[in-house]
């Protein structure tokens, strides 16, 4: 595939707010401002892997701060003081909203 250079440009004037939803956009979906201001403008569809790759990192790192709140519970529990129900209770819903968001990410 041969590259085209890229002589002509277009200019356009955005409120300092819409600048930073310009960027955020296309930090979420791994292209620079311009990149990602060229797939909108020519109607190209973004990249799907750029969009999922992040959002799955994103997603793995909820995952390990909920095993994390998982184990300091646990570390609760475990303490002598404490012999509260609703602590397990609330631990045992943490793992399985754990596994069950690691299998989702699994899937993509």
């Amino acid at each position: 595939m041969i590259k085209e250079n890229r002589t002509s440009s277009v200019k356009s004037h955005l409120t300092p707010k819409e600048y930073q939803d310009v960027k955020a956009w296309a930090w979420r979906v791994g292209l620079t401002v311009s990149d990602y201001i060229r797939h909108v403008i020519v109607n190209h569809k973004l990249p799907k892997g750029a969009i999922n790759a992040r959002s799955i990192g994103e997603l793995y790192k909820v995952n390990a701060d909920l095993a994390r709140l998982g184990n300091l519970l646990k570390m609760a529990m475990n303490d002598d003081e404490n012999d509260d129900k609703p602590v397990e209770e609330l631990q045992m819903r943490i793992e399985e909203t754990r596994q069950q968001l690691k299998s989702k990410i699994e899937e993509l």
